[in-house]
């Protein structure tokens, strides 16, 4: 029997959050249910979920890699529990990321959140690694027999923490049902919700933080194949369940992710290749800003400040005279206009609201 605990990805806390694990969500029952489910890694920590399309590209949300470089990046496929007990887990490193060119411009929430992330070697196909097809034509709905799968928070809770933030050590799945756009629009405002968005609600389970990025796989019938209908996008910032999750609509995108998918650039050779032993999922207690300071400690920055925090680093120079003030986050010119949220204002982006907007 597979034992359960309940990932963080790192997530922006603003009006709405990015939502990234499982709230009410159960075990994955056996390793390589979701083969093609991978866990998107900075400095080996769980950041954010995707999907494998190819023997070489992963699908994942374009928040997941906003002004983030490969080489930060690892991806892991065929992980099932965070210790890499069970399944397969191989760590492969990043050779070229491919963002949404008009990601978070335009009409709608966390707008074109989509992009797809080409790795250095080609993927071991295996029983617990396999890749997913494309939802191409856009025809699931509330009909379709959809689950949505992720490492993320497992109970309702604010960016503050408490008990909400409480990480999936093993894989976490939970069944939903699609909403219609107008449907949705009633939950979220007119203007939040725009046709690259796929919408989906039960009212008793919904992603969380941790699990952005990750699949939305739906199928007609039991004896169907799974497709990728939606990579999580974002949602309440509490991972309130009685509204809906919104997930980036593969189909819309279908046109970009052909185009991009077509680029024959090549990533070293090119050949198959064995990947880096997973090790172990809970590596050194490390600081995963460079700019963590001892006042950064509380709620869920104590995880990305971790040396510090405990009392092992020096905090990284602060922003006294002659200093150079550094942000945590790496997008601060886009939560510019947040700087009214403390997290933002106090923690994350501190530099760029004391600059001014």
């Amino acid at each position: 029997m597979w034992c359960v605990q309940l990932v963080l990805t790192f997530l922006v806390a603003g009006c709405h959050a990015r939502t990234t694990n499982i709230i009410n969500g159960t075990d994955v029952n056996f390793p390589g249910k979701y083969p093609w489910q991978i866990s998107l890694q900075k400095h080996n920590y769980h950041v954010c979920g995707g999907s494998v399309i190819s023997d070489q590209l992963i699908v994942t949300a374009g928040h997941c890699v906003s002004g983030t470089k490969a080489s930060d990046l690892t991806v892991v496929t065929g992980l099932h529990d965070k210790a890499g007990h069970y399944g397969k887990p191989v760590r492969y490193t990043i050779c070229r990321i491919y963002q949404h060119e008009l990601y978070n411009i335009g009409v709608g929430t966390f707008a074109q959140d989509i992009a797809i992330i080409k790795l250095d070697k080609k993927i071991q196909m295996n029983t617990f690694v396999q890749k997913i097809e494309l939802d191409r034509d856009g025809t699931y709905d509330g009909n379709s027999s959809c689950v949505l799968s992720g490492w993320g928070y497992t109970l309702e809770a604010d960016w503050e923490g408490g008990s909400g933030h409480t990480e999936a050590s093993v894989l976490q799945e939970t069944p939903t049902r699609i909403i219609s756009n107008d449907e949705c629009k009633g939950y979220m405002g007119e203007d939040a919700i725009y046709p690259g968005v796929v919408c989906v609600r039960t009212g008793t389970a919904g992603a969380c933080m941790g699990d952005s990025g990750g699949p939305l796989q739906c199928r007609n019938s039991e004896t169907e194949a799974y497709k990728l209908v939606g990579a999580t996008s974002w949602g309440s910032r509490s991972c309130e369940i009685n509204g809906p999750s919104m997930y980036t609509r593969i189909a819309y995108f279908i046109d970009w992710v052909d185009r991009t998918m077509a680029d024959e650039s090549q990533c070293d050779s090119g050949e198959d290749g064995d990947g880096d032993d997973y090790g172990d999922y809970e590596d050194a207690c490390v600081d995963r800003f460079d700019d963590c300071e001892s006042d950064s400690c509380g709620g869920v920055m104590a995880k990305f400040c971790c040396k510090t925090c405990q009392g092992g680093g020096d905090g990284g120079g602060g922003t006294e005279a002659g200093a150079v003030c550094k942000d945590k986050a790496n997008n601060c010119d886009q939560l510019k206009g947040l700087c009214f949220l403390t997290d933002v204002k106090e923690k994350l982006c501190k530099c760029t609201c004391k600059r001014g907007r």
